[in-house]
């Protein structure tokens, strides 16, 4: 599941930078009072505290995307230009 704090994408039918919706945390203690479901959370997942978050209120496993984009990973060369460590926030 993923609330209205993820990035450039929304778990939502509707196209509205003002159409309401929930967070991650308020979905997910939620929807894991509700049903006996296996909870993925994602989106605005992006360090460990987040990660510990969004498993404490009911998720089985944490999503992460962004976060990872700058990890190197063998056989891929580094991006230039437009995406430098440099411009990433570190909390």
């Amino acid at each position: 599941m993923q609330g209205t704090g993820a990035g450039g994408h929304r778990g939502s039918f509707v196209d509205d930078d003002n159409a309401d919706g929930s967070g991650l945390l308020a979905l997910l203690r939620l929807v894991a009072r509700a049903l006996p479901l296996r909870l993925i959370a994602s989106g605005g997942i992006a360090d460990g505290p987040a990660v510990a978050g969004v498993l404490c209120a009911g998720a089985s496993v944490a999503q992460v995307g962004t976060a990872l984009m700058l990890a190197p990973r063998p056989g891929r060369r580094r991006r230039s230009g437009r995406c430098s460590a440099s411009r990433v926030q570190r909390g």
